[in-house]
């Protein structure tokens, strides 16, 4: 599950992200990174849970990091409320 969801979440970028940074980036909201972008947009909610839960994050931050993505992008983002 993490190898296609890392795959999915860097394709479009030249950089690699991989888990432990994308995880870091949730925790801290860096939202402005692309791969937290693709993930929040490219990547079922069921995944997204359960990578949050393989690193630690919790499902409040997990949320909190997707309102703060959505509002600032614009962007639909399932996680957001």
């Amino acid at each position: 599950m993490q190898t296609a969801m890392l795959t999915t979440v860097n394709a479009p970028f030249q950089t690699y992200l991989d888990a432990e940074g994308l995880a870091c980036a949730i925790c801290s909201g860096e939202i402005t990174i692309g791969q937290v972008s693709s993930f929040y947009t490219e990547t079922a909610v069921e995944s997204q849970k359960a990578f949050a839960a393989a690193h630690g994050i919790f499902t409040a931050k997990l949320v909190d990091t997707a309102t703060k993505f959505s509002n600032w992008s614009g962007q639909s983002v399932a996680l957001a409320a």
